[in-house]
């Protein structure tokens, strides 16, 4: 089996455009007052184990995410790079089941910031 990796570039925490290999998994995003959901559904021939969102290098300090959505056995974490940050929900255990959509998420809040 091959490894995926799905990407969600979030620009300015709202604006969400996908990146993603033919007959990939399939991934949709929500956001309303906060709250930020992803769905992924893997198909026939992958094997998920983690899923990134790449958002501005502003958003990434960890204690303004609450409220982590994922699979039992993930974790998750925030990553600092040059020019962003990288949102990331991982395992070492079993890759997400073929054709189950597993959810994703979190509350985003600093105040004040500029989402107050």
């Amino acid at each position: 089996m091959k490894l995926a990796k799905i990407a969600l570039f979030v620009v300015c925490a709202c604006i969400l455009c996908m990146s993603l290999p033919a007959s990939a998994a399939t991934v949709t995003s929500s956001f309303n007052n906060f709250v930020y959901d992803y769905t992924v559904t893997p198909v026939v021939g992958e094997a998920i184990t983690d899923f990134h969102v790449f958002t501005g290098y502003t958003e990434c300090d960890i204690s303004h995410y609450h409220n982590i959505v994922m699979p039992a056995g993930w974790n998750f974490t925030t990553t600092l790079r040059v020019a962003d940050c990288v949102i990331t929900w991982w395992t070492e255990g079993s890759a997400l089941p073929v054709g189950t959509p597993s959810a994703f998420g979190y509350t985003h809040y600093c105040a004040p910031c500029c989402h107050s």
